[in-house]
């Protein structure tokens, strides 16, 4: 018995499939040993082997000719909402749950609470709030100034 697991052996067949070529260089020796020696890897080999055959067998039909301009055509208009060429003009019906809001719609509380943000930081109306760089150049106060928490002349 060799030192390779039934376990490794079906995790490289699910990988690489049944060809001997695909399978890691430094465990094809002892794969190969395995499926001559124990029955379930031969077993595993033959349906890895079957699957591969019925892979191969598949075709992918060919796209058709006008695929590929409509695609770019999407692209360039930066939209997926274009009519599909057999559609005959018409846009598909949207499904009854479909949410979606346009970008703008979305995007507009942001830029409502991103410019009253802008404003308040302009105006100074959160100047008593949070400290701001006192007089002297000192270090920037982050919760409260000292002023607000001591009293105007209590000043450590």
């Amino acid at each position: 018995m060799n030192g390779m697991k039934l376990e490794r052996f079906r995790d490289l067949l699910d990988a690489c499939g049944s060809d001997p070529r695909h399978w890691p260089p430094a465990e094809r020796r002892a794969m190969l040993a395995l499926a001559e020696s124990s029955p379930e890897a031969a077993a595993m080999l033959r349906e890895a082997r079957a699957l591969d055959e019925l892979l191969e067998q598949g075709s992918i039909a060919p796209a058709g000719e006008g695929l590929g301009a409509a695609i770019m055509q999407a692209a360039r208009a930066g939209t997926d909402e274009q009519d599909p060429p057999s559609s005959g003009g018409r846009k598909p019906p949207r499904a009854a749950n479909d949410n979606r809001l346009p970008v703008w719609k979305a995007a507009l509380p942001l830029a409502a609470s991103l410019m009253i943000g802008v404003w308040l930081g302009l105006s100074g109306a959160l100047d008593g709030l949070i400290g701001i760089q006192d007089d002297t150049g000192g270090i920037l106060e982050i919760a409260m100034p000292l002023e607000m928490e001591y009293g105007e002349g209590d000043l450590p």
